[in-house]
């Protein structure tokens, strides 16, 4: 499961990942924005064990040396979703 070892970890990971993705929510349909995945993370990181654990673990996996947060595996590139200025 993705472990961020600080708050500027966890926001470089948003602007990488969750901002330019197809399936994060900021569509001014009153839901608000964000992703039901980076919400669980948030939410659960903590307690999560066994299957709860599994879970997280798939869908925001560490890197090979269990250091970094990987590649989120629900990301769909969609630059169009939420621009940011200075990110390719």
């Amino acid at each position: 499961m993705a472990y961020f070892p600080n708050g500027t970890a966890g926001d470089l990971f948003q602007i990488r990942q969750c901002f330019r993705c197809k399936n994060y929510r900021d569509k001014g349909d009153g839901r608000g924005p964000g992703c039901g995945i980076w919400d669980a993370h948030l939410l659960f990181a903590y307690v999560a064990t066994g299957e709860q654990r599994l879970v997280l673990d798939t869908l925001i996996p560490m890197d090979d040396a269990d250091v970094v947060a990987g590649d989120c595996t629900m990301f769909v590139n969609d630059h169009d979703t939420l621009p940011l200025p200075g990110v390719e």
